[in-house]
């Protein structure tokens, strides 16, 4: 089965061409089936234009991938934090009386702790597909290799 692109989706001033997922080894099988799923449509989806192809594809960092969940990109949310913590509250799960996991201690301190690592106030973690941060040089930046 092949999917069509709707080309209304980018024929207006903004493209769409990051996609943000679930890790597939997530421990939830809703999720890890989610980004599946999303895998398979972004190599079926057939575009008019080339230039509404996705350029990233990023796994989100969430509770649920202890296994292989590798974050390698680090965003700084320090300006927009405030907001953050507010939309996630109206998530039902966050708010609390659905499970008894402390989702919000949680989200909040993971966004602290990711900040350590960037030397930041808060920051969000992100992984990108296996093999997509590797890079190919003939050798290293201001160093050339001599015959």
């Amino acid at each position: 089965m092949k999917l069509s692109f709707d080309s209304q989706v980018s024929s207006g001033k903004r493209r769409q061409d990051i996609v943000i997922t679930y890790w597939k080894n997530s421990i939830l099988l809703d999720h890890a089936n989610t980004s599946i799923i999303v895998i398979a449509a972004l190599s079926t989806i057939e575009r008019k234009d080339p230039s509404d192809s996705v350029r990233e594809l990023f796994y989100g960092e969430n509770w649920d991938d202890p296994y292989d969940f590798q974050s390698d990109v680090y965003m700084d949310i320090t300006s927009i934090y405030e907001s953050w913590v507010e939309g996630i509250k109206q998530y039902q799960f966050i708010a609390g009386g659905v499970l008894s996991f402390r989702y919000l201690v949680y989200y909040m301190h993971l966004a602290v702790m990711r900040g350590c690592l960037m030397d930041v106030k808060y920051a969000q973690a992100l992984m990108l597909p296996a093999r997509a941060n590797v890079r190919r040089w003939a050798s290293l930046p201001r160093f050339e290799l001599e015959e």
